[in-house]
């Protein structure tokens, strides 16, 4: 069981590493390449709603042919050829198709991990918690190094990504076939795929609703602060070492949240940890307005109280919350409201009001709107907080 974990841990650690050179720094790349803020907005917007069409498409076909570790294997080896298809060129037409086709590949990767590490780790009776530590402190790791690298030779990410992602793939290798680990899930009758997708087919209340709203809300602000902190940090003469440096820091920031979020979400639940993650992002962006280092410093330290409250807590209740045999496709929503229409929304606005209002009045202008979304999404769980305490008395 110790080099079940083992393995489970690193393959977590290498879903972010992966990540790691080319998430955080894409932005700023496109900006030194003199792309303008609206068009950046549009690039990273474009790969976002190819995932709210590709998404589930990925997790209906994991569930139905039962192939989890297949289809996985699959998305890591598209993604490492993916993303040499950045040196086709570098003109705006030739990151719209890069984009377009690394995003088909990447963005289902952690809903399909997510759903084949938390299967296995409740089968094996390991923590999830302690197998996505592994992502955080490999992201925490690399950061630094990719920053330093990519200050000096910025080509180098898509590259340095490919890589990573055939490492990911050498691990995924490891685990048992998919006929072996549907015999470790259980003895679960094969359920018959559904021609359409409905959200009523996959979950088992309708307070899933309440989860995907507070998770857009959140995601809208962090796709925002991602997607422009690097070019604003530029534009402040900061250069790719400080952001490699940035995103270390806000990977640290997840490991305390990790090591307690369990004992947490099983005191108050899922629900009230999501809506105080929504509040958290609206402080996060807020204080990246200090334009100082310091401040930079300390709103990525909020990282886990934002990004990781609200990922872990959501996946771990659609892991609960799900009709049997439709986990993949439960975590393929949550994508689609992640990577898809949370960061459209977020690449969208930030691309307009930077390029209307520049950095600092954008990043103010959209901590207000998450504060005002945040409060009524508060008002209206409580209204359904004192419905539920009524009926019951």
């Amino acid at each position: 069981m110790r080099k079940q974990g083992l393995l489970l841990f690193f393959i977590n650690a290498f879903v972010y590493i992966s990540g790691v050179f080319y998430t955080p720094f894409i932005s700023s790349y496109y900006s030194t390449k003199g792309i303008s803020p609206t068009r950046i907005g549009i690039l990273l917007m474009i790969g976002p709603i190819t995932a709210i069409f590709v998404q589930p498409f990925w997790g209906k076909l994991s569930d139905s042919r039962g192939k989890r570790k297949l289809v996985l294997s699959v998305a890591v080896a598209g993604s490492c050829f993916a993303m040499c298809a950045y040196y086709i060129g570098n003109s705006f037409a030739s990151y719209i198709f890069a984009t377009v086709l690394v995003n088909i590949f990447t963005l289902s990767i952690i809903p399909l991990s997510d759903a084949l590490l938390i299967s296995l780790t409740g089968s094996l009776g390991i923590s999830f918690s302690w197998v996505r530590l592994g992502g955080t402190l490999g992201y925490a790791a690399m950061a630094v190094f990719a920053g330093i690298i990519l200050k000096r030779y910025p080509q180098m990410q898509f590259a340095l990504s490919s890589c990573s992602y055939a490492l990911l793939l050498l691990l995924i290798s490891f685990l048992p076939k998919d006929d072996k680990l549907n015999k470790i899930k259980s003895t679960k009758k094969r359920i018959k795929p559904i021609k359409i997708i409905s959200i009523s087919n996959i979950f088992l209340s309708n307070e899933i609703y309440l989860v995907l709203f507070s998770v857009l809300i959140c995601q809208i602000g962090l796709s925002f602060y991602s997607g422009f902190m690097g070019p604003y940090l530029i534009q402040q003469g900061y250069s790719q070492r400080e952001i490699g440096i940035m995103n270390c820091l806000s990977a640290l920031s997840e490991v305390p949240v990790l090591l307690v979020i369990d004992k947490i979400r099983q005191r108050v639940g899922e629900i009230p940890v999501l809506l105080f993650s929504c509040f958290m992002t609206a402080i996060r962006i807020f204080i990246f307005t200090g334009e100082s280092i310091f401040s930079a410093a300390l709103a990525q330290l909020l990282q886990g109280t934002t990004y990781m409250t609200t990922y872990y807590c959501a996946a771990l209740y659609i892991g609960k919350n799900v009709r049997e045999g439709k986990l993949s496709q439960g975590q393929g929503i949550l994508g689609t409201v992640q990577m898809g229409m949370g960061a459209v929304l977020g690449s969208f606005i930030g691309g307009l009001t930077v390029d209307y209002i520049g950095f600092r009045k954008a990043f103010l202008f959209v901590s207000i709107i998450l504060f005002v979304l945040s409060g009524f999404i508060l008002t209206y769980f409580r209204i359904i907080q004192v419905g539920s305490v009524k009926r019951r008395g």
